[in-house]
């Protein structure tokens, strides 16, 4: 870990958690503790090249200080690092999430500016678990029926963001893929016609997944 100042200059520190010098970035360390159970994972498995990539991953950091804040406190920024990009990663992981989650935010205004009346909608959708062998094609499967959901002439959406989650059934052994989206409606939709409540949400859910349960 290597922080510097803003005029470049730097000084070294005894390797250390994150959290010692910046108690708000706790969570970083979280991940990188997590960053090396998955790297004891991959070793002796076919993806051999895996564990030395997360091994370096965020090992150095090299961050700025902000100026101090109204109450007088100050932040790291984080300059320079080098990360692994495995796919599994917390560490980089947390970062897209991080990228992502910006982007939503900063468009906001330009999305109320355009849309100052529109309302929104929370929808949830789920199916049966699957095993985690079938997680990858179950989730490509959801997506295409998605898709197939949108193109309904019933769909009220002017637009929607679009996450998936997946939690794990431990007593099981299996994982339970859902969506949660983020949909933007007109604003007459909670008293027109095309209103859709649960039930017919889940109608909808279950033809485009083709299945012959009710999904949630």
């Amino acid at each position: 870990m290597k922080p510097s100042n803003e005029n470049g200059s730097s000084h070294s520190a005894a390797e250390s958690y994150l959290s010692t010098i910046s108690p708000q970035d706790k969570d970083w360390d979280i991940y990188k503790t997590l960053n090396n159970v998955l790297r004891e994972l991959y070793k002796g498995t076919s993806l051999d090249t895996l564990p030395s990539r997360l091994d370096a991953c965020s090992g150095f950091l090299e961050f700025g200080i902000t100026p101090p804040l109204d109450d007088g406190s100050v932040r790291l920024k984080l300059r320079s690092a080098r990360f692994c990009r495995v796919r599994h990663c917390p560490v980089c992981q947390s970062r897209r999430s991080s990228m992502w989650f910006a982007r939503l935010i900063n468009s906001i205004p330009l999305v109320e500016k355009d849309y100052p009346k529109a309302r929104y909608i929370f929808l949830t959708l789920t199916l049966k678990n699957c095993r985690v062998e079938e997680l990858k094609d179950t989730i490509k499967w959801m997506n295409k029926s998605w898709i197939k959901l949108t193109k309904k002439k019933c769909f009220p959406g002017i637009g929607y963001v679009k996450s998936t989650e997946v939690t794990r059934n431990r007593e099981e052994g299996t994982v339970h893929p859902h969506f949660h989206i983020l949909i933007m409606v007109p604003p007459g939709y909670f008293n027109d016609r095309s209103y859709l409540n649960q039930k017919q949400w889940s109608e909808l859910w279950k033809l485009a997944l083709n299945v012959q349960y009710t999904p949630v």
